[in-house]
């Protein structure tokens, strides 16, 4: 399955020199995953009302940078 969503630009989001930081960018893929979640069916927030839910314990990020 695929998700496709999209963010609003947020200047807290990047730094001096325009680049987007990192923490922002986990911070976006976290929200991703709320939202695909959300989108399958599966309610992070619904579940967590019966003592059910899902954390994530590990990033394993890499990508590459522009210069």
């Amino acid at each position: 399955m695929f998700f496709d969503t999209s963010f609003e630009r947020i200047l807290e989001n990047y730094d001096f020199n325009g680049c987007l930081t990192a923490q922002a960018m986990l911070k976006m893929f976290e929200n991703a995953g709320n939202r695909h979640s959300d989108v399958a069916g599966d309610a992070v927030i619904a579940r967590s009302a019966s003592g059910v839910t899902w954390v994530l314990t590990e990033w394993d990020v890499n990508g590459f940078f522009l210069i």
